[in-house]
């Protein structure tokens, strides 16, 4: 019977994002996170998450492994 090789990689991918945000935002966005989970997420979305932009990114624990399995 044939045999296949087969190559598994694991990637862990590290992403940050960010906008610029007032000293007025900074406070109400810590409150929140501080003490209201669904609100801070709420204003986050609304307000915030379609302007960050990726600042940076890393690939970090790669992993590749090889096998060899029965080709069916």
């Amino acid at each position: 019977m044939a045999k296949r090789l087969v190559r598994r990689e694991v990637f862990t991918t590290i992403c940050w994002y960010a906008v610029d945000i007032t000293d007025e935002q900074a406070e109400r966005l810590e409150e929140l996170y501080e003490n209201d989970d669904d609100a801070f997420y709420e204003l986050y979305e609304e307000e915030f998450e379609g302007d960050m932009d990726l600042t940076r990114d890393k690939i970090v624990n790669e992993n590749t492994e090889f096998t060899i399995e029965e080709n069916d």
